[in-house]
């Protein structure tokens, strides 16, 4: 792809929940923080490290929530 300049860090990403369980689970990862009741927030120098930590943040919200409702 010519002309295509990638855009410089850091990278800040906002994950908003449907419950508080998940923050609760995700602010243990280092640099994830809250930043409202259903909300945390993270901000990485790079692509690769701000990725990494969202699939550990959805993973571990994945893992707090209950399978099975009613």
């Amino acid at each position: 792809m010519t002309g295509f300049t990638p855009l410089d860090g850091p990278y800040r990403f906002e994950i908003e929940f449907d419950a508080t369980h998940p923050v609760a689970m995700t602010t243990a990862i280092p640099d994830v923080e809250q930043v409202g009741l259903r909300r945390v927030a993270f901000e990485l120098p790079s692509m690769k490290l701000s990725f990494r930590c969202f699939r550990a943040v959805t993973a571990l919200a994945d893992g707090s929530l209950e399978k099975t409702y009613g």
